[in-house]
């Protein structure tokens, strides 16, 4: 009798492989530019792209995805870099290269409209927003969607991501983290997973929720504006790029 061949083995996750480099190049470029390898000062983040309402809120929207890319020094990085290369791979074999990047993006949107309705005068950056993002698409999808695996693999599984969502919460409770961006980058995950489940092996509509998610909660940004206006109203930006703010909030 033959022997049955070897599963193939699982494909490279090249979209994890790409948003490992983008934050790691993003971060060598800071410190090339002389930025603290260990304390950047805000008003460094904030030149950099982090979210600051003022700004996020009026004329640079486009901080909300770009603080997904930024760190406040080398631990912060690696242990966002940590999780990301944990994570990533699984999520990218449901939804496949572009579908992990958008949800990334969308997912860090998400965070960012969470920490400026809560507070739009915090500098925060980071890319545990978009990680908890994708904690909670990796929840929805395992468990309403009909996977082609083992039900004790999925439970193993869902409780592993779970728990770690729950454990970085309870983590982000202490100072100096933005624990609602985590949470808007959680409900955001938690909802495009959802809708996603039930077209798992379409790969045309599975696109198609992705740009319409990321369309969405894009759109957001502008009633937190309307409503965020007055918070902002007392703040000052200074000419040559400083910046009169709190110190950072992890992301």
């Amino acid at each position: 009798m033959s022997e049955l061949p070897p599963p193939p083995p699982p494909p490279k996750p090249w979209a994890t492989h790409i948003l490992l480099a983008t934050n790691v190049a993003v971060f060598l470029a800071m410190v090339l530019s002389g930025i603290s390898i260990m304390r950047p000062t805000a008003a460094d983040l904030v030149r950099c792209g982090a979210d600051f309402g003022p700004l996020t809120l009026t004329s640079q929207p486009w901080r909300a995805v770009s603080a997904s890319f930024l760190h406040i020094g080398l631990i912060h990085l690696a242990l966002n870099m940590w999780c990301l290369w944990n994570l990533g791979p699984l999520l990218e074999r449901f939804i496949g290269v572009a579908g992990t990047l958008l949800a990334y993006v969308a997912t860090g949107i998400g965070a960012a409209i969470a920490s400026l309705t809560w507070n739009p005068m915090r500098v925060s950056a980071g890319a545990s927003g978009a990680i908890f993002g994708i904690v909670g698409m990796l929840i929805s999808i395992l468990y309403f969607a009909k996977l082609d695996l083992h039900p004790d693999g999925v439970r193993a599984l869902l409780r592993y991501v779970v728990q770690f969502a729950a454990m970085n919460l309870v983590y982000g409770l202490m100072g100096g983290i933005d624990n609602m961006a985590h949470l808007g980058g959680l409900i955001t995950g938690l909802a495009i997973g959802l809708a996603l489940s039930g077209v798992l092996a379409n790969a045309s509509a599975r696109f198609a929720i992705l740009i319409g998610a990321l369309a969405v909660v894009s759109a957001m940004l502008i009633p937190v504006r309307v409503i965020k206006a007055k918070d902002l109203r007392p703040y000052q930006i200074e000419s040559r790029g400083g910046v009169r703010t709190p110190r950072p909030h992890i992301l």
